[in-house]
């Protein structure tokens, strides 16, 4: 032992490195699970947010309520939405439907169909930057009044501002017309601005010439006109460019354009109805002939 003992390890030495050598293994491998635990924790976080932005197919918006804590994530993921927001395109609408603000990401909202009613969401929990822009594309009936309504809110508050002091709680938009809502984010309002709708504001005019007359639709109802020859006796079998809403309202006037005296009346048969009405075109000797020329109109609702 003696002869061998300067070759022999000197394990009393050996064993205090062996126990610090442990201990600070043990502290490394606690370290490393906190550090793996907080990775994974945080790549957790990242990967919840990313799905979020996900849904909406990377159109983001500030979400006052979940906004990220992780340093940087703000920047790259918040920031960038805020300042550069995503545009939806156009958006087609065609039924009743509340408003939220994904949509006010949208270049243009087309009402589709007639008599539609949306309501807009709150206007403070858009960002700024962000509004609402609708145009009417539906196709109606020339009797039917399709406007479609646009609501502040469902209880009806007026909070559309249209200037000179004039406030609503909706606004009526009608087919080629268009308005874009701005809303005021302090105060809770919306602004009806770059439009050329009349919203309800005033009644809508409308009309157009056809083959020997026209017709043009008032606030209250409609004017109707045009040129006939009659036939056999006089008669002049009218039919109106565009049906009335009743043919209770409906009163006519005519014009003989020949020579000489005469007169133009309803011929009373009980035939007429909101789509046309029978006149006769009487000379001075009491009878009609086919062939004169009469202007006529028409007034009803």
């Amino acid at each position: 032992d003696d002869y061998l003992s300067p070759f022999l390890p000197k394990t009393h030495l050996l064993k205090p490195n062996l126990n610090t050598l442990i201990g600070i293994s043990a502290v490394l491998l606690f370290y490393v699970i906190i550090l793996k635990k907080e990775v994974n924790n945080q790549s957790m976080q990242i990967a919840a947010l990313n799905e979020k932005f996900a849904a909406f197919e990377n159109k983001c918006f500030y979400l006052k309520d979940e906004k990220p804590f992780l340093a940087g994530l703000e920047d790259k993921h918040i920031l960038h939405a805020v300042h550069n927001p995503p545009t939806q395109g156009i958006i087609e609408v065609g039924s009743n439907r509340a408003l939220n603000r994904v949509d006010a990401f949208a270049q243009l909202i087309i009402l589709k169909e007639p008599k539609l009613q949306l309501t807009l969401p709150a206007a403070n929990i858009l960002s700024p930057g962000l509004t609402f822009k609708f145009f009417g594309a539906f196709t109606r009936a020339a009797t039917q009044d399709g406007r479609c309504l646009i609501k502040a809110t469902e209880d009806g508050e007026k909070s559309i501002k249209l200037g000179n002091n004039h406030e609503k709680g909706s606004i009526s938009i009608n087919s080629g017309e268009y308005v874009e809502l701005i809303p005021d984010i302090k105060n809770n309002y919306w602004y009806a601005a770059n439009r050329n709708a009349a919203l309800g504001l005033t009644p809508d005019f409308e009309g157009e010439l056809v083959e020997n007359g026209g017709w043009l639709r008032l606030p209250s109802g409609m004017i109707q006109w045009g040129t006939m020859n009659s036939t056999q006796a006089g008669m002049l079998p009218i039919q109106f460019p565009r049906p009335f809403t009743s043919k209770d309202h409906i009163s006519m006037h005519g014009t003989h354009l020949g020579v000489g005296p005469g007169y133009v009346t309803e011929y009373m048969d009980n035939s007429q109805t909101e789509t046309g009405v029978k006149l006769r075109a009487f000379g001075s000797g009491g009878g009609g002939e086919r062939g004169w020329t009469t202007r006529w109109m028409a007034i009803g609702s």
